[in-house]
């Protein structure tokens, strides 16, 4: 069980004036810390596979749907089509599905 804390509130002295007086927060929550290092689902995590040399050269386990049908010059229907047929092996992880990049290469690449 996590245990979050509200943050403490202290007053800083302000002038006599109209204005309220300032508050400064003595720590953030937990949560948003832990939030911070979360990447979102629109940020890049690693940059896109857009030819066979960076397919082979990058450390990636799995690539997108996406970035096999720019690999192979299909439309992205045809590779889901090709991967409910059993021609292209794919693991669905959530509603994504991903290729292992290793076994992609070896079935897929043009220079074997």
């Amino acid at each position: 069980m996590t245990n979050h804390k509200t943050p403490r509130l202290t007053l800083v002295d302000s002038p006599a004036t109209e204005e309220p007086p300032k508050v400064e927060a003595a720590s953030q929550p937990a949560i948003e810390q832990e939030t911070k290092a979360t990447p979102k689902a629109t940020e890049v995590i690693a940059d896109p596979v857009t030819d066979w040399e960076s397919l082979i050269s990058c450390r990636r386990v799995a690539i997108t749907v996406e970035e096999v049908a720019g690999l192979l010059g299909l439309d992205r229907r045809t590779v889901y089509g090709a991967m409910d047929k059993g021609q292209i092996q794919a693991m669905k992880v959530g509603q994504k599905r991903l290729v292992n990049r290793l076994k992609f290469i070896a079935q897929w690449d043009p220079a074997a």
